[in-house]
C-alpha cells in the first residue's frame, strides 16, 4: 500500500471510529453507570450479533465484523465509553512471497470479497483469487464467550507459492509498544527502523525464510537505510501473543495464533498496526491450509502479564478454588 493510500485510510478509519465508539451502541449509557460507580464492571453478556455485523458483549464492548474493503473486527466501543480498535482487526491485509512477479498482493483492495451471516454468533468472510494470486480465502468470525473473537482462516491454493506468507493485521489508536512474550520474558516491542515491520518469529529458519521474503513485501524497494537483518530481530518469540494496552481503561486486547502456523508477530508505530504471519512456507497447487487466531478484550494489569498465559486455545483457564 503506498503512504498517501494507507494514510488516508488510517484517517477515514480514526474520523469513523471515533463517531462510532463515542456516540454508537450505548455509549453514553456506559459512562453514565461509570460515573455513578467507578468501580463497577459492565456484564459481557448477552452476546448479541446483528443481521449487519454490529454486535455487544452486553455493556462491556461493543463493535462490527465487516466485509468489503476493510473488512475484519473493529471495537467500537470499551469499558470506558472509548473506540478500542480501528476498523480491520484480523483481517487478511497482504500476500507476499518469493515466487511471484511483485512479490506482494492486498487482497482486501482488487480481488473478489463477500461477507455472509452464518448463525447469530458467526459471519464468513470470502475472498477470491486475483490473476496470478491463485488464492481462495475463508474467514469465519465467530463471537466466543468472555469477549474472545475467534477467526479460522482456511486458504486453499491453485498454484506453487514459494516462502508464502499471509499477513494478518490489527489497528489501534497510540498503542504502541505492544507487550510480547520473548525468549521465556515479557518485552516491550522496540523498533530498528521507524518506518517499516518489526518482527519476531518462531524459530531461526522462520527468520531466515521471513528475511528472504522481505525484498517481495516491499516489491523490491525497501525504505532507505533499511536492514532488513536488524528488522527480523534474532530474539525469538516464546508464545504466538501480542499484548495491546488500550490507554489508560485498564484492559487491553490480547491476539492469540496457533503456534504451527504462526512464523512470525510483528508491530509498527507508523501505521499503529501490530500483525502476525501466518503459514511461513512453500505451498502447493490444490493444498489447503487451515489456521486459527484470537482476539481477546479482558482487563490486565501491566504487572499481572502472566495471566495472559492463562489462555488455552479459545477459552480462558478458570481460576482454581
Amino acid at each position: 500500500m503506498s503512504q498517501v493510500t494507507r494514510r488516508s485510510f488510517l484517517a477515514r478509519t480514526a474520523a469513523a471510529g471515533a463517531v462510532a465508539g463515542l456516540s454508537g451502541f450505548g455509549g453514553s449509557h456506559v459512562n453514565a453507570v461509570a460515573q455513578e460507580n467507578p468501580k463497577a464492571v459492565p456484564s459481557c453478556r448477552p452476546i448479541v450479533l446483528h443481521d449487519d455485523g454490529r454486535f455487544e458483549y452486553g455493556q462491556l464492548l461493543a463493535g462490527k465484523i465487516s466485509g468489503g474493503k476493510l473488512h475484519g473486527i473493529e471495537l467500537s466501543r470499551g469499558a470506558d465509553g472509548k473506540p478500542v480498535t480501528r476498523p480491520g482487526c484480523l483481517n487478511v491485509e497482504h500476500y507476499y512471497c518469493t515466487s511471484q512477479a511483485g512479490g506482494r498482493f492486498v487482497p482486501r483492495r482488487k480481488a473478489p470479497l463477500s461477507i455472509k451471516r452464518l448463525d447469530d454468533t458467526a459471519m464468513r468472510v470470502e475472498i477470491g483469487p486475483y490473476e496470478e494470486w491463485r488464492v481462495r480465502a475463508t474467514v469465519t468470525y465467530r463471537l466466543l464467550p468472555e469477549c474472545v473473537i475467534e477467526a479460522e482462516y482456511l486458504f486453499a491454493f491453485d498454484a506453487d507459492f514459494r516462502d508464502f506468507n499471509t499477513l494478518i493485521s490489527n489497528y489501534f489508536y497510540n498503542a504502541w509498544p505492544p507487550y510480547l512474550r520473548l525468549a521465556g520474558q515479557w518485552a516491550k516491542g522496540r523498533l530498528h527502523h521507524p518506518m517499516a515491520h518489526q518482527s519476531w518469529c518462531r524459530s531461526a529458519a522462520d527468520r531466515q525464510r521471513i528475511i528472504r521474503a522481505i525484498p517481495s513485501y516491499f516489491q523490491g524497494y525497501p525504505p532507505a537505510d533499511y536492514d532488513r537483518l536488524k528488522s527480523v530481530d534474532e530474539t525469538p518469540y516464546s508464545e504466538p501473543v501480542i499484548v495491546t494496552f488500550i490507554g489508560t481503561s485498564g484492559y487491553a486486547v490480547i491476539n492469540w495464533m496457533e503456534r504451527e502456523n504462526c512464523p512470525a508477530i510483528s508491530g509498527n508505530r507508523r501505521w499503529g498496526a501490530h500483525d502476525f504471519s501466518l503459514i511461513g512456507r512453500d505451498v502447493k497447487r490444490g493444498e489447503s491450509v487451515r489456521c486459527r487466531a484470537w482476539l481477546a478484550y479482558r482487563k490486565l494489569d501491566r504487572n499481572s502479564l502472566d495471566d495472559v498465559l492463562k489462555w488455552k486455545g479459545g477459552a480462558w483457564e478458570k481460576e482454581k478454588g
